[in-house]
């Protein structure tokens, strides 16, 4: 995941950067498990859910 954002952003090739692009799709991957135990699908609301969690975090790194 850190090599595609590497394509759209200036990323340092970090450990850290690559931990937090870890700790990124963890993040969202709960929130798609949770749509999945609660709804049977990923529901758009938990969609939007993941984005909002995903955004939010990677934004605490990335410059936009």
């Amino acid at each position: 995941m850190h090599e595609v954002f590497s394509t759209h952003f200036q990323i340092p090739d970090t450990e850290e950067m690559k931990a937090a692009f870890y700790y990124f799709i963890e993040i969202t991957d709960l929130i798609f498990m949770l749509s999945v135990i609660e709804h049977g699908d990923i529901t758009p609301g938990m969609l939007e859910e993941a984005k909002r969690a995903g955004t939010a975090y990677l934004g605490t790194y990335i410059e936009g």
